[in-house]
């Protein structure tokens, strides 16, 4: 689907390692719509807004009997005036794929190798997070994918790059799930591929 000027592209999981992690997810949702990302004017605005979508999401666990340390993670592209801003909390990924390559452009919270450092909530008191904020230029036709943990725990970067050009099944996304399924996915899968192209200021072509 089109991407309009202003949107947001993200995905969210639950941490599996709380209980709660559909109400997080879910509360973690809602509030990124109500927070309004796109209508930000610097990295620096993004991250005041995901720092509150995790406070919102704080609050509701706190209220929710035996959800008090729920969280979720969440990985996702802002469209602004200001252009393309990405942002992370957690261990989901925003992959950059061109002709290059594969190359992971999030800053993955993690302590060891199952633990998140951050998250969304988790916590039962106030607590500050980072939620990596920074304004991507793309220099020419590429593309992001964002997913959970569950896709990259089990795929390398080079098998996701193999499946997205094409070189294995004709419907890269729907293959990318098989094939970590296939690896033994223990987690579940969440996927969101945007498509960007870079267009000069001069050209008289509508940019993309």
């Amino acid at each position: 689907m089109p991407v309009p000027p202003r949107s947001v592209v993200a995905v969210i999981d639950g941490m599996g390692g709380q209980p709660g992690g559909d109400c997080a997810s879910w509360t973690a949702s809602r509030a990124l719509g109500d927070a309004r990302l796109e209508r930000s004017a610097t990295a620096t605005d993004i991250g005041a807004k995901i720092q509150w979508v995790s406070d919102v999401v704080r609050t509701v666990g706190q209220s929710t009997q035996g959800y008090s340390r729920m969280g979720a993670t969440i990985a996702g592209v802002a469209f602004t005036d200001a252009g393309m801003i990405l942002f992370n909390v957690g261990d989901c990924s925003i992959l950059q794929i061109d002709r290059t390559g594969v190359s992971q452009l999030a800053e993955i919270d993690r302590i060891g190798a199952h633990s998140v450092g951050q998250c969304l909530g988790g916590t039962e008191k106030p607590t500050a997070i980072d939620a990596h904020p920074i304004v991507f230029q793309p220099r020419e036709r590429e593309q992001l994918l964002l997913s959970t943990d569950g896709l990259t725990d089990c795929l390398t970067l080079d098998q996701i790059g193999q499946i997205i050009a094409g070189e294995i099944g004709s419907d890269p996304l729907s293959e990318l799930v098989r094939a970590a399924c296939a690896a033994g996915a223990p987690d579940n899968i969440s996927l969101a591929l945007v498509t960007v192209a870079y267009v000069p200021s001069d050209s008289s072509r509508t940019d993309d």
